[in-house]
This record gives C-alpha cells, sequence and structure tokens, in this order.
C-alpha cells in the first residue's frame, strides 16, 4: 500500500511503507490520518482558546514540513506573544519565565514545556531565517534560561507553578528529561548569539554547556540506559539523544530501552521517533508507530487524538490534538531527508538514509518547493530542488556507480557518496 501524507498545501508524501494492518479501507484508508493527517494549527480549540506551549511547539514543528510559507505568520504572531506576557519585574506573577499559555487570567510556568517552546523558536528561524523576529525575543529565551539553578554541575530540577512532563505509563524521568531540554536550549541559544553578535552571552552559555556535558553521563548513563532511579523511561532515554548527550557508545543500551519500554504519551512519542530518525532506526520507528497508533489507523476519526486511546465521550482526551501527529515530521525530515543547515535554506542537505524502496514528497521551504522522487526499482532518484547550497548524502548501498546528471561528486567515503545539487532538476541513475 502507499502511505501519504495530505495537508493543505501543494506538498505530499508518498512511501512504499505497508502498515500491516488489514483490512484497509478505500484508497486512502482513515488510518493514515493517525500517522500523516494535518497538521492542526486550530487543535486545541476543542478545550483551549490560547496558545498552549506543549501543543503550540508541536504545531510548529509539523507546520515546517506540512504546511507553505502562510503558517508561519501563526509561528511569528505567537513567539512575538512573549514580549506582552513575560516581565523582568519580580513583582510579577512569574519573573523571566515563559508563561505556558498567552492569553491567561494566571500566567503559570511548566519547565519542560517552556524548554520546549524555546526549542521550537529555533527551528523556527532555522527554517524560516526570520531574524528580526527572533532577535526581538532573544532577551527573553536568554533570561529564562539564567532562572535555571545549578547543582552538581547539572540543572537543578525546576518545576516551576506546576509540574507535569507526560502522562502515559511508568516512572516519567523528569530529572533526565529537564537536563536534556535544557542542554538543547542551551546550544540553540549559542547558535543565535553567534549570528546575533551577543558576545557578553557567550560565556554564561558555554560555561552551562560545557557543565552540562562533563556531568550527565556520569550521573545518569546506568547499566541499562540513561536514568536517574532504577527504572529506565523511554520518554528520558529518547532525550538523550535528541539533545546529542548521548554518545556512540551509548546507542546500544538507549535502542534496548527504545525497542522494549512503551510507556510515553503521544506527546513525547514524537521525540522517541525524532530519536530513532536521528540514528536511522527507521524499522523500529515504523514498527512502533503501527504499534502505537494502532487504534487510531483502524478507526473511523478524521482527526488524531489527545491519547493513545480515546472513548465514545472522550473520557481519556479531546479527540483532535496538536501534539498527536509527531510521526509527520519523521517522514519529510527522516524518510525524505529534508532539512535546512543555515537559517532560511541558505544552505540545506538531503540525506537518504532510509530503507524504502519508493518514496517521493515535495517540502514547501521559504525559497521555494523542494521535491525528491527516489524509485529503486526503475533506479532512478530524482531531486528538484531551490536556489540554495544543497547537499545530497547517497549511501552506496543505492549504488556502487551512480551516473549523475546536473549534479557533482563532492566526495566518496566508505559508506556513502557526497553529491552537490544544482539548482532546478537533478537526476541520478543508480
Amino acid at each position: 500500500m502507499v502511505l501519504q501524507r495530505v495537508t493543505p498545501h501543494d506538498g505530499v508524501f508518498k512511501a512504499s511503507l505497508h502498515l500491516g494492518i488489514d483490512p484497509l479501507r478505500g484508497n486512502l484508508p482513515p488510518g493514515l490520518k493517525a500517522v500523516t493527517a494535518y497538521p492542526h494549527t486550530a487543535a486545541t480549540a476543542h478545550h483551549q482558546s490560547a496558545a498552549v506551549l506543549s501543543a503550540t511547539e508541536s504545531q510548529i514543528a509539523q507546520s515546517l514540513y506540512a504546511l507553505d510559507g502562510n503558517a508561519n505568520l501563526l509561528t511569528k504572531k505567537t513567539i512575538l506573544s512573549l514580549l506582552g506576557y513575560v516581565s523582568a519585574d519580580e513583582d510579577s506573577e512569574i519573573p523571566n519565565c515563559i508563561p505556558l499559555r498567552m492569553p491567561c487570567n494566571k500566567l503559570t510556568e511548566n519547565s519542560t514545556q517552556c524548554l520546549a517552546f524555546l526549542n521550537s523558536i529555533y527551528e523556527y528561524y532555522l527554517y524560516t531565517g526570520d531574524k528580526e523576529t527572533c532577535e526581538l525575543v532573544y532577551p527573553i529565551l536568554l533570561n529564562y534560561l539564567k532562572v535555571y539553578e545549578r547543582k552538581d554541575g547539572l540543572v537543578k530540577y525546576r518545576t516551576g507553578t506546576f509540574q507535569w512532563t507526560d502522562w502515559g505509563d511508568g516512572t516519567i524521568d523528569s530529572e533526565v528529561i529537564e537536563n536534556c531540554q535544557y542542554y538543547l536550549a542551551l546550544k540553540d541559544v549559542l547558535s543565535r548569539a553567534n549570528d546575533f553578535q551577543k558576545e557578553e552571552d557567550k560565556s554564561f552559555l558555554q560555561d552551562r554547556i560545557t557543565s552540562i556535558e562533563d556531568n550527565f553521563r556520569k550521573k545518569y548513563l546506568k547499566e541499562k540506559g540513561f536514568s536517574s532511579s532504577a527504572t529506565y523511561d523511554d520518554r528520558a532515554n529518547a532525550w538523550a539523544v535528541v539533545s546529542g548527550l548521548a554518545k556512540e557508545e551509548d546507542y546500544p543500551l538507549v535502542k534496548d530501552v527504545l525497542t522494549n519500554v512503551r510507556n510515553c504519551s503521544v506527546y513525547r512519542e514524537r521525540y522517541v521517533q525524532e530519536a530513532l530518525g536521528i540514528r536511522g532506526e527507521f524499522s523500529l520507528a515504523t514498527e512502533r508507530t503501527k504499534s502505537r497508533y494502532k487504534s487510531r489507523i483502524e478507526s473511523d476519526y478524521g482527526t488524531l487524538w489527545e491519547n493513545f486511546e480515546i472513548g465514545e465521550n472522550y473520557e481519556t482526551g479531546t479527540p483532535n490534538h496538536a501534539w498527536a501527529g509527531g510521526p509527520l515530521i519523521r517522514l519529510d525530515k527522516y524518510y525524505l531527508g529534508i532539512k535546512p543547515t543555515k537559517p532560511g535554506y541558505e544552505s540545506y542537505e538531503i540525506n537518504l538514509s532510509s530503507s524504502l524502496e519508493k518514496r517521493n514528497g515535495k517540502v514547501s521551504t521559504v525559497k521555494g518547493n523542494i521535491s525528491v522522487d527516489v524509485d529503486k526499482e526503475k533506479q532512478s532518484i530524482k531531486i528538484e530542488t531551490i536556489d540554495a547550497n544543497g547537499t545530497l548524502h547517497l549511501p552506496k548501498s543505492y549504488s556502487a556507480n551512480p551516473k549523475l546528471v546536473s549534479c557533482q561528486l563532492i566526495e566518496s567515503t566508505d559508506t556513502e557518496f557526497v553529491i552537490k545539487l544544482s539548482k532546478g532538476v537533478n537526476q541520478i541513475n543508480l
């Protein structure tokens, strides 16, 4: 069967990926909305009327792949809302803190959700190049990182106004997760300090980055993975990969956790999928999706639920929620392999590291559309590109001697060909 992402703009993703659940009804099975669907720009309307950061950061990540540039205006508006709701005044409700909801009759802070939103602002900047917006909120992001105290070279666990990291089953290792998210936020803000020439801020950011790097594995790496206790959490181990704190030699332990522990909610499953995408574990990522989204795939609902299961009266959450579309990101970012490497797609890469026999898709960028069409049976790869510095990473498992048309070989390593893409149509015959 064909797996397809259908979105409100002219982009599409198709791949020869069999979901393994029958019977599949119709040309486009109802279950496909469970792993693809629309990114939910109004997903929380069922129960919320303000921007809620856990949902917002999920929407931002999905919209950067699944919608055209008009969706960036919604993201820009939400980011700029920080200017009206964050105050350095010590008499304010939550001084220097990013609020969980904007607007709200009482401002609150939830540390892990606020850090995730901070990370999503960097993603917005990387994908759009909107320096003006991100430079306006830069002081807010920096000051929020300064609110966190340190302990033993790591982040002292911060509950915020209230503590909530996830629901789901098992022990939620919030301490490890928060250190990972904080570390990634430090790296994101340091990147912007470099871009915005904020020399005076770099020592604070780099000092904390180095301190966490020096102490994270010492404290949390245990016999079977990363943990702050005697149990191992799929959420925390996924974040060790996403943040970059896990080293190459740690990955067999992490993979074992992500294979055997399935306790996170649909919200945190997105980061498990991200970790598996980073590591190129596409078979495991797909198997988790098929297993965990099974009830959605078989359901006649046309929306994505807040939880993995839902009852007739929505007693287990709303039937339409932003954070449920995590696998959508994996399709474009890791199966098509398209992602920017400099803000505003000034440079980008396409990493064809997945094992799918066929895939084709198109991603809308601020510079135009990038499309990828791979057909191993026809021994063909066709890539239509934008006017930017594009690089293709082609594993040698595709071909030992590919024929390049309108593109140029840069490097040949033991495992891959590195190819410079030209603007327009690039053809590679396998």
